[in-house]
């Protein structure tokens, strides 16, 4: 994997689903990665790097950061505001051996080499949502609590690779996935 940048996207049904804490799982598995985060709110500008905000005690920032992140980069918007914040994110941990992108938004304007989609406990799915989970390389259903139902996962017919991981807890299904992005990747 030397010399090889690659961007991985955790993207999900909608939101609390578990893509930060998925991020945090990869982050402390996978080395000399950085992080962005895509947040809908606006702000005063589209990319946020700064210390003093990314390092906010609670929030999904510093979260990434303390999992191992050599960087972390807030990003919101929408259209091209965030196709060009996105990029100039994503040339920003070209240093690095690749970056995990948390949220739906950039999957729009983006490629990544892996895109894993997220599913949490209720199983439910937006909309808008659909389109991002037929593209996903893996779906990640959280199984908080053990929940195994495959139902769901029978009607999506979708050609991913599925996981059941309670997050979490980090069960014995965690480590079969860990060991799926890190083959993918390579």
């Amino acid at each position: 994997m030397s010399g090889v940048f690659r961007i991985i996207s955790v993207a999900g049904a909608h939101s609390g689903v578990g893509k930060t804490t998925l991020c945090s799982l990869l982050l402390r598995e996978l080395r000399d990665y950085g992080a962005i985060k895509f947040t809908k709110e606006a702000f005063g500008t589209p990319l946020i790097d700064s210390e003093e905000i990314i390092l906010q005690k609670g929030k999904d920032t510093a979260i990434m950061v303390s999992s191992g992140a050599k960087k972390v980069i807030l990003i919101g918007g929408q259209g091209e505001t965030l196709r060009d914040a996105l990029e100039r994110a994503i040339g920003m941990m070209r240093p690095f051996r690749g970056v995990i992108i948390e949220g739906n938004g950039p999957i729009e304007f983006l490629r990544p080499d892996l895109l894993i989609f997220v599913i949490g406990p209720d199983r439910k799915i937006k909309a808008p949502a659909m389109g991002i989970l037929e593209r996903a390389d893996i779906v990640v259903v959280n199984s908080e609590g053990g929940e195994r139902d495959t139902s769901l996962m029978d009607r999506l017919r979708t050609g991913a690779r599925i996981f059941f991981v309670d997050l979490k807890n980090k069960g014995q299904e965690t480590e079969a996935l860990l060991s799926c992005i890190k083959e993918a990747i390579v």
